[in-house]
């Protein structure tokens, strides 16, 4: 619930401000289309190992999620792979879930994408914030 209300406050903001910029810690910018549908997510990771983005998905509609540009160097893009609903609802959402692998300490913007290959513009964005924490 409480990812919920963050969600609902930072598309209220978003709708005030007329866009949005998400600073990566190199100082890059990313500016968020206005009107644009937008999650927002914080992942925990360490340093040495996999971490996972999961975003929700419906592989039946021609959508698909990507990372938008290049990962921040300090992670590194392992696999992704969409896990189907349970049951067998036709036409049903699932998960898309981005494995990828923290090699350096500290804090990291992904932005992904939710689009159709064959038009223009993305239905939706994610911006993650993953903090990478030292090894254990």
């Amino acid at each position: 619930m409480k990812k919920f209300i963050f969600v609902i406050c930072m598309l209220a903001a978003l709708c005030r401000s007329g866009g949005a910029e998400a600073a990566e810690s190199s100082g890059a910018a990313f500016a968020v289309p206005a009107g644009a549908d937008v999650v927002y997510l914080e992942v925990n990771a360490v340093c040495g190992r996999d971490f996972e983005i999961t975003l929700e998905a419906n592989a039946t509609t021609g959508y698909e999620w990507n990372i938008s540009g290049e990962l921040p160097a300090a992670l590194s893009f392992v696999a992704r792979a969409y896990e189907a609903p349970a049951g067998e609802l036709s036409g049903a959402g699932g998960r898309e879930r981005f494995r990828c692998h923290a090699r350096a300490a500290g804090e990291f913007v992904v932005v992904l994408e939710y689009a159709r290959p064959w038009e223009d513009e993305p239905a939706a964005w994610a911006m993650c914030r993953v903090y990478v924490a030292p090894p254990r």
